[in-house]
């Protein structure tokens, strides 16, 4: 919702840790915060994402990691590809 680059790499970790995402739940959450669930907004304004991410997330890690890692991860984890072929 608030697509910030600390959302995203928190994302990220979890999915590193094989942590478990309740999909259903955050649904729920959208539904109830008057919300449109939708992975592909996750990815829309990456560019301005990207523009962010050295300033607002690196100074907060004790390892950097690279934009294009975390948004790869999050791709494959919630199947970018596969979503943008079925909505075609």
């Amino acid at each position: 919702m608030r697509n910030k680059s600390r959302d995203h790499f928190d994302l990220y970790r979890i999915i590193k840790e094989g942590l478990p995402i309740d999909l259903s739940l955050v649904r729920e959450k959208c539904t109830q915060a008057e919300i449109l669930f939708d992975i592909l907004r996750m990815f829309n304004r990456a560019q301005t994402l990207k523009n962010r991410w050295d300033a607002d997330l690196l100074p907060l890690l004790a390892e950097e990691v690279p934009f294009r890692e975390v948004m790869d991860v999050l791709a494959r984890h919630f199947k970018l590809k596969e979503e943008k072929e079925r909505r075609r």
